[in-house]
């Protein structure tokens, strides 16, 4: 399907055209026999909403670029659906757990970037040169013991 949406004025600060916003939902899940499953369903509803929504599945690309002109954003076709990683973190120790996070209060340091996002929130690592694609989503389910981190990377520009 093609589409070319021009995104908002704050959408076109350059700065915001390789920066992530991160969301991670905590999910519990008491059998572990279910992760197949939770995948499986996950993919197909993400095929749907793609379907019906299709630039969720898009790129953001800057046009018209030169020297004094940082040009315009756009979400342009990418892919059919989202990228999705799926990390199963169960026998790394180094992982966080369901109980642990809830005892010690879901704090923000259990959440490393590194481990339960598909990116970095800024442009560091390979991936993320002004050439390489924006996705405007990409996702992530990191099966922890006793649940699931699904996190969501939004292009920074595109969810504004």
């Amino acid at each position: 399907m093609a589409f070319k949406i021009q995104l908002d004025t704050l959408g076109q600060l350059p700065g915001l055209l390789s920066i992530y916003t991160q969301i991670s939902l905590l999910y519990p899940v008491s059998d572990p026999s279910q992760y197949p499953t939770i995948v499986s369903t996950f993919e197909q509803g993400l095929k749907r909403f793609s379907e019906a929504v299709p630039w969720v599945a898009g790129q953001v690309k800057a046009e018209g670029i030169s020297e004094g002109n940082t040009g315009t954003s756009f979400i342009v076709p990418f892919e059919d659906v989202p990228r999705v990683v799926v990390k199963d973190l169960r026998d790394d120790p180094s992982a966080p757990t369901i109980e642990g996070m809830r005892k010690a209060g879901y704090p923000m340091a259990m959440f490393d970037e590194n481990i339960i996002a598909p990116r970095k929130t800024l442009p560091i690592g390979p991936g993320t040169g002004p050439d390489d694609p924006k996705p405007v989503i990409l996702l992530q389910l990191n099966f922890i013991k006793g649940g699931l981190i699904l996190t969501v990377n939004g292009q920074h520009g595109a969810m504004d």
